[in-house]
């Protein structure tokens, strides 16, 4: 999907990105200074929240996400439905970070907001295309984003209050994401997201089979590359992903110090 490679916006413009990076140090050079990791996560929720506050104009502003730590087995995952992003206890129980797990933590992040991004732009898609009907109200038109699309009911009505404008290049960016997630590309969305997950669970029996005494190291490596292989191959170039991916690694660049 090319379009939102060729029309940077919101969270994938350099600038932004620049400026999250340079927060997301600020955060980190306080990190040992922090009583706990709520107050941790609160920064980095304030952070976040900011970018996706600033980065787009004034009618267009994504909702703030709220967010969260817990023992999830993903480094980081965000909800549509919750309008949530929950990012990995482990991440930030350290006292410390090293210049890798600072990285890690920047990039799970900006792509789980970046998908509060997509889906917020879906939700107006949506409001754009369902809006037509004569005397329809905004709550209607929420209930009726809601209903296709699961997003949470207030976010819908933020959406319903400000559908894409008819002929602008976002219309043809959030149809990709919509058809990729909730059209023509759902079946193979959900059997790829179905293939992770089942690897995954083999690799992680694989490991305690293993660890048990009643499995090889070759069963674990042959389980690593069946997961890898469908996270690497598949998973990552869903359109959705493919995207967030992107502003994933701009990211990793900035914290390391290397050019967005």
């Amino acid at each position: 999907m090319t379009l939102p490679v060729m029309f940077r916006f919101g969270l994938a413009r350099k600038s932004e990105i620049r400026t999250y990076v340079r927060g997301a140090k600020t955060v980190f050079s306080r990190w040992a200074r922090y009583a706990n990791k709520n107050a941790r996560v609160a920064a980095l929720r304030t952070l976040i929240n900011s970018r996706l506050n600033t980065s787009r104009p004034s009618a267009e502003k994504v909702p703030p996400c709220t967010v969260v730590a817990r023992p999830i087995a993903a480094d980081g995952q965000f909800s549509y439905t919750t309008w949530q992003i929950e990012l990995n206890d482990s991440l930030v129980s350290r006292q410390r970070l090293t210049q890798k797990q600072q990285a890690s933590l920047a990039n799970t992040i900006y792509h789980e907001a970046r998908h509060a991004e997509q889906w917020f732009m879906m939700a107006r898609y949506y409001a754009l295309r369902k809006k037509k009907r004569q005397g329809q109200t905004i709550d209607q038109l929420a209930g009726i984003i809601h209903q296709e699309t699961s997003i949470k009911r207030d976010i819908a009505k933020k959406a319903a209050e400000k559908p894409l404008v008819e002929g602008s290049v976002e219309v043809g960016i959030a149809y990709g994401w919509k058809a990729s997630f909730y059209g023509t590309g759902k079946a193979k969305n959900r059997r790829v997201r179905k293939a992770v997950d089942s690897t995954y669970a083999a690799y992680v029996r694989a490991k305690q089979a293993k660890a048990q005494g009643r499995g090889t190291q070759q069963a674990v490596r042959q389980a690593a590359i069946a997961y890898n292989n469908a996270w690497n191959k598949y998973y990552q170039e869903l359109p959705e992903e493919a995207d967030a991916y992107r502003q994933e690694r701009a990211v990793v660049r900035g914290i390391k110090g290397q050019r967005i």
